[in-house]
Formats: structure tokens, C-alpha cells, sequence
């Protein structure tokens, strides 16, 4: 067991859930959570889990529609995720994770930044609405 599985075993039982330790060390998905950071995500949140109640209201409404199509996608890509990478989908088996299949890397770019960089909401609105209109549903 790597030095990376374990680190993320013990963060796990400390939390309490030791089945969900043991699943993750010997499924490898501590890796995928880990390499969050790596891939340049700054903060390192997974979008997928993290929730605001407050967000909705923030928002114009065509701003939700953005962003419930980038996380569909998002999800639909996670979903599948294991398969993609061994090579077991097989295009064309389902519409909505071919399409997260072609928009991960400009998603995964978008949600990549610097801790540094400074983005306007409206920028970053009209980039994310961007990528999801440069591969039709």
C-alpha cells in the first residue's frame, strides 16, 4: 500500500467510517480524490459534493441553467469515470457521457487556477457558458 493510500485511510477512520477507508484503499479512489489538488484546482473542492443553499438565490436564473449543465456534465463524467480511463465506455453508449467525455478537459482547465488569478464572476459565467455551447447536447 502506498504512503498516499494509507494517508488517506487514516483521514477516513479518523472521520469514522473505516468501511469506506478499506473500500478506498483498495479501489484507488483516494488516488482520484488526492489528485484534485494536483490537477491544479485551487481550492481543492469537489464541485460535485459541495453544495450551497444560498448559491440559487445569487444567481440570475439562465446563471443556474449554466451551472446545472456544467456540474450534469461534471457528474455524468464522474459517474463513468473508471470505465473512461480503463477503456471500457464505448462511445456512443450514452449521449450525455459522451458529451462529458468531450467538455472534461475545458471543464477541468476552467475549474484549474492559480491561487493568485483573479476571474469576475460575469468572466467567468461567460466561459463557462463557452465551453458547454462548444459541444452540443
Amino acid at each position: 500500500m502506498s504512503g498516499r493510500d494509507e494517508l488517506s485511510r487514516l483521514l477516513i477512520a479518523i472521520r469514522g467510517n473505516r468501511s469506506q477507508a478499506d473500500a478506498a484503499a483498495t479501489s484507488g479512489l483516494s488516488q482520484a480524490k488526492v489528485t484534485r489538488a494536483e490537477r491544479g484546482r485551487f481550492p481543492a473542492i469537489n464541485v460535485l459534493k459541495s453544495i450551497s443553499r444560498t448559491m440559487p438565490g445569487c444567481h440570475l436564473p439562465h446563471e443556474r441553467e449554466i451551472v446545472k449543465s456544467a456540474r450534469q456534465a461534471l457528474s455524468s463524467y464522474a459517474n463513468m469515470e473508471e470505465l473512461i480511463r480503463i477503456g471500457a465506455y464505448r462511445t456512443g453508449a450514452d449521449p450525455l457521457v459522451d458529451r462529458a467525455i468531450a467538455l472534461n478537459p475545458d471543464l477541468e482547465s476552467f475549474l484549474a487556477q492559480d491561487k493568485d488569478e483573479v476571474t469576475s464572476l460575469q468572466a467567468g459565467f461567460e466561459r463557462l457558458d463557452g465551453i458547454l455551447a462548444s459541444v452540443p447536447q
